[in-house]
Formats: structure tokens, sequence, C-alpha cells
């Protein structure tokens, strides 16, 4: 997002941008905190999470520096859309959401790599819905599967790739039994490999 802006820009916006160093499981910004500065991530991973009035928790995606999340939440003017959790300890800025706003009227590939990323967002939300709503859990773990880029897939652990699928962890357990049963998968010792890539799509 922000690599067309001169040295200048750059730092003027570290300046702008309270820097926070957060240890590994600890929380940046709560589900429905007001969303008033754009979450950047210099280092480290976070996730988002939502509790379901159910008592369930959702995890709804992992995010690697360097990016920033929750943009609709801050452009929006209401609340975080999750609870933005660090996975491993992670170094953010956060940048005041006058200023993000400024930045997409004043700088042209700010506002396109936004609009970009934005209409992304748009487009795997209304596949997660289609997934959420008439895929089993079966299902939506071969989904996710699928979806990771490598192979071996290193296998989170089991409450993680639950919260991921929006089911249990007995559920998951026995989704890949299936698959492996199958011969579609192999479950090794923290990894997951893939036999059959075309099966599990």
């Amino acid at each position: 997002m922000f690599a067309g802006l001169d040295a200048g820009r750059i730092a003027e916006l570290r300046r702008r941008a309270r820097r926070r160093d957060v240890a590994a499981g600890a929380v940046v910004a709560g589900h429905r905190q007001p969303a008033d500065r754009l979450i950047v991530v210099e280092r480290g991973t976070l996730a988002a999470v939502r509790d379901t009035g159910a008592g369930r928790r959702l995890r709804l995606g992992e995010h690697r520096g360097p990016c920033a999340v929750d943009k609709a939440a801050v452009l929006a003017g209401g609340g975080y859309t999750a609870t933005w959790t660090a996975v491993t300890a992670v170094r953010v800025r956060l940048l005041p959401a006058g200023d993000f706003r400024r930045l997409l009227d004043e700088e042209p590939g700010v506002r396109r790599h936004v609009l970009r990323s934005l209409a992304a967002q748009v487009r795997d939300r209304e596949d997660g819905l289609v997934e959420a709503h008439y895929a089993d859990a079966g299902a939506r773990v071969a989904a996710w599967l699928a979806r990771q880029p490598a192979n071996p897939v290193r296998l989170p652990a089991q409450e993680r790739l639950a919260e991921v699928v929006g089911a249990s962890r007995v559920t998951v357990n026995r989704a890949l039994r299936r698959l492996h049963r199958a011969g579609i998968i192999r479950v090794e010792r923290g990894v997951i490999v893939v036999l059959d890539p075309e099966r599990l799509r």
C-alpha cells in the first residue's frame, strides 16, 4: 500500500503512526472497539477472531506482515470487525483514521491498492458465506486445505483449525480421518501432505 510513496511521505507516516510491540497472545484491538486507527503490521502475524453468542470462537483469518488490516472498519467509521490478536510477537503501527483517509484522497496508488484489497475481501466473504451455508464441516476442512499455497500444509493446532472452519475439534479430526482413508491426504507429524489435489478440490 505504501510502496509508491516518496521517502518524505513515509517518514511523515512513521511519525504519525504510534508503534507498538505486542507479545504473542495479546490483543491489539477488540471487536467493536472504535476503529479510529489503521492497524499496520510491520512484522509478525495477527489473527481476526470473533466469539459467537453461542460461545463458539471463529477465526476469520490470519494476516502476516507487512500488511494493513481492517481497512473497511476504519473507512466506515464504526468498530473493528473482529478482535485482532497476536499469533506471534508482532510490531504494529497505528495510523490515525484521518491520515489514512487523507492518503486515499491524495495518493492514487494507495487508493487503487485499497480498492483492489476491499474488492478481493468482498469476493472472499461471498465465497465464505456460500461455503458456511451449504458445505458440511468436512467440505470446509477440504476447502481450507485446498486454499493453502504450500504442500505439505503445516497443520495448525486443532483448536485453531476448528476456529477457522467453524467446527469442533472432534469434527475436524473426523474430517481429516475421512480424507486420509480416502487417500486424498496423509497426516504426518505437524503437517498434512496432499496426495490428490484434484479430488481434494
